[in-house]
């Protein structure tokens, strides 16, 4: 654990662009390497198989984030609409349709 930790930190961080996100995704990282490590083949694979572990976390991560980012606009959107609709009554927009 030692001797991968930073390099797997260094990974995820250059992945996400934030440390703290990098430290999130190398912790469950473990939890998945020592899960799997009974079915590792050959020893010579880990390097491969750790960063891509890791690599998959960073990707599910940023999902998660452009997710969020998504959820947040879309609200900002619907309250932006709901201050609105107060200050345009309903009659006076059929006033103006008419005018057309």
């Amino acid at each position: 654990v030692r001797r991968w930790h930073g390099r797997l930190v260094a990974h995820a961080w250059r992945l996400t662009g934030e440390r703290e996100w990098a430290d999130e995704i190398v912790q469950g990282a473990w939890i998945e390497i020592i899960r799997g490590l009974p079915r590792l083949r050959s020893e010579r694979a880990f390097p491969a198989w750790v960063y891509r572990i890791v690599t998959r976390g960073a990707a599910r991560r940023i999902g998660r984030a452009v997710t969020d980012r998504n959820a947040a606009d879309a609200m900002q959107i619907e309250s932006e609409d709901a201050e609105i609709a107060p200050s345009f009554p309903h009659h006076d927009f059929r006033k103006a349709l008419e005018h057309l």
